[in-house]
Formats: structure tokens, sequence, C-alpha cells
């Protein structure tokens, strides 16, 4: 989303993709995922790329988590502190990556 609001030249789609941005960092991806990321196919693979990474790091450094269900920024709360530093970081890549990502592939 971040990387169509930033690279879009296109009004409408940047006043689309905003909310849909916010929405997903706070954890509803549907507006995100339908609304923008399907409709140019491009950024979904893009997001997947980076939540693949994202996972990645996860799981080679054994992140444990108390729960399931929350999801986006707050989805830190359900993870065990002594792994907040490495979510913390998978968390950045799965935000710059796809930003970068969709910004390359965009233009």
């Amino acid at each position: 989303m971040v990387g169509i609001i930033i690279a879009s030249r296109k009004q409408n789609e940047r006043e689309i993709s905003v909310p849909a941005a916010i929405s997903a960092y706070l954890g509803v991806t549907e507006p995100a995922m339908y609304g923008i990321n399907l409709k140019f196919r491009f950024p979904m693979l893009c997001a997947m790329i980076g939540s693949g990474l994202a996972g990645l790091l996860c799981g080679l450094n054994g992140v444990l988590a108390n729960g399931i269900g929350v999801g986006g920024l707050p989805g830190i709360l359900s993870i065990q502190p002594t792994y907040w530093q490495v979510y913390a970081m998978a968390m950045a890549i799965a935000v710059v990556v796809p930003i970068i990502l969709t910004s390359v592939v965009y233009q």
C-alpha cells in the first residue's frame, strides 16, 4: 500500500490506498488485499516476498507467540517478550521490502 501511495501519480489510487494501508497496519488486511493488491497483482507478490522474508527470519530465530489472532502492528503484543527485538526486525522487513519492491515494479 505504501509503495502505491509513494509511486502512484493517480490521485484516485492514492486516495484508496491511504485508508487501506492504515487498516492493514492495524490488522484488518482485507481492504488492502482485495481493493488494491489483487487489482494490480504486483503489490500482492511484493507483499508475499516481504512477508516470506520476515517469516523466514522469525522461523530461523525461533520466535514464539503466546497466542494467535492479533495481526498488524498490535501483533507484537502476542509475541513473547524475549523475541520482541527479532520480531521488530521482521516487521521492519515486512514493511520496507514490499515498499521498495512495489515502488520499483510500479514504475
